[in-house]
């Protein structure tokens, strides 16, 4: 696939993620009861992440990570330092994209420097049960 045809996807799915952040409230009342139970599971797990990224504790950030993606963001988790703590400031609550198990996808917005971007935030289900982030 063309870097052109994925930065037309990523769009399309960011044009419909902000469709789906518009209505979040309406929609999160409507969810199946188990796609609300996950989304419950992988928001908790969402806003612990949040919380250690703010105080600045990211080995315990990592540790919300799947294994595979640890290793790809513990490095960024160093270099960035006492900087840590200011990335959640600048993110919205993640809203539902899609769940198809053991996958599930998520929008967030990012205000930088004025400008609003969205992002989709990827999540994995293991095998006991356990969400964790796999890409964000």
């Amino acid at each position: 696939m063309s870097v052109r045809l994925k930065r037309l996807l990523l769009v399309l799915i960011a044009q419909l993620a902000c469709f789906a952040h518009a209505s979040a409230q309406d929609r999160s009342e409507s969810l199946p009861a188990e796609t609300a139970v996950i989304d419950s599971q992988i928001q908790a797990v969402w806003d612990q992440f949040v919380d250690r990224l703010k105080a600045g504790d990211a080995k315990g950030a990592s540790q919300l990570l799947s294994p595979d993606a640890r290793s790809k963001y513990e490095p960024v988790f160093r270099d960035l330092g006492n900087d840590l703590r200011n990335l959640p400031g600048r993110w919205s609550k993640p809203v539902l994209v899609s769940v198809y198990l053991p996958f599930a996808e998520y929008f967030v917005s990012q205000t930088f420097n004025g400008e609003e971007r969205g992002h989709l935030v990827s999540f994995v289900r293991h095998p006991k049960g356990q969400w964790f982030i796999e890409e964000f």
